[in-house]
């Protein structure tokens, strides 16, 4: 959205880019109401970001928070509803875990759990495997920590449910970002990603413990902000980095490629189409506004 002086514009930039050797960009616009223009039409014609956002905004289909939220996840391992969580983000009331489910008819949002969480909520992560366990990176302002947590069994019968918390997946350096999920099915292995460190864990539910199995650093002139795990290819996780998407071998913890771009706020793999993913990153064209906020959704081929 770019807003100031002048008319409302509402505007994404996308580009396909092939790999390795990313001098030969692809560029095309896209606007409300009008179609994708690029010259790869085939690979991103049908993921239009702002066409999804409008159709969805226009269904008349809401639900409200009692406070400002920044993280919402799809509940993938419930096969019979499509559900989801959604986490508050307040420095001063108590924050709230909402899980959220959608009505058979598809025609409302409502609540069908709420559980008090400490702490701001920066990042939650459905488990893939069980709908009851997720994952949260909070902050109380200060100081983040990130941890594994359950919805009790029996919550639609309880007066107040609370949340039960399997374990914590704290470390001692860095500022911890997010938390990555084995991509599908019943799997031990997670990975936190903070400023400094990327982190392979081994994840014991019954036993309620996670240990460190590996970990590599980002370099002393790097810092990491995010990151995604390959849904077709699990031994291969890319983090963001400032101006690069730093691509691992988690099967060795080591770096196998570094790919330049701009500054990237976000990263995510196709989860239909192998090779393919998409970045978010922060655009500032020149236009004489005096206020500007314009993000970038760029699509990559990586092979």
């Amino acid at each position: 959205m770019v807003s100031g002086k002048g008319k409302k514009k509402q505007h994404r930039r996308v580009t396909v880019l092939p790999f390795p050797g990313f001098n030969s960009g692809i560029w095309g616009q896209c606007a409300c109401n009008s179609t994708l223009r690029c010259g790869r039409s085939g690979v991103v014609e049908r993921f239009c970001v702002q066409e999804i956002a409008m159709q969805a905004a226009s269904s008349g289909i809401g639900y409200g928070l009692k406070y400002q939220a920044r993280c919402i996840s799809d509940v993938k391992a419930d096969t019979d509803h499509t559900s989801f969580l959604a986490g508050t983000l307040s420095l001063k009331e108590e924050n709230e875990v909402h899980l959220i489910r959608l009505s058979s008819n598809g025609t409302e949002l409502f609540c069908e759990g709420l559980f008090s969480h400490p702490n701001e909520i920066w990042d939650l992560v459905s488990c893939p495997f069980d709908q009851r366990i997720f994952s949260t990176v909070y902050s109380n302002g200060e100081t983040y920590g990130a941890a594994i947590w359950q919805i009790p069994e029996l919550y639609g019968e309880l007066n107040s449910p609370q949340l039960e918390r399997i374990t914590s997946l704290d470390t001692d350096s860095g500022k911890i970002k997010c938390i990555l999920w084995w991509p599908s099915g019943r799997h031990d292995k997670l990975i936190s990603i903070n400023e400094e460190n990327m982190y392979l864990w081994n994840l014991d539910v019954s036993k309620k413990t996670a240990q460190v199995q590996s970990q590599d650093s980002a370099g002393m002139l790097h810092k990491l902000s995010g990151g995604a795990w390959d849904p077709h290819d699990v031994s291969s996780v890319v983090a963001t980095c400032e101006s690069y998407l730093q691509f691992w071998d988690v099967r060795t913890m080591k770096k196998s490629i570094s790919v330049e771009c701009s500054h990237v706020c976000s990263v995510d793999y196709h989860p239909q189409k192998q090779h393919i993913l998409v970045r978010v990153e922060f655009c500032v064209p020149h236009y004489n506004y005096t206020c500007l906020y314009l993000h970038s959704f760029v699509f990559i081929n990586i092979y």
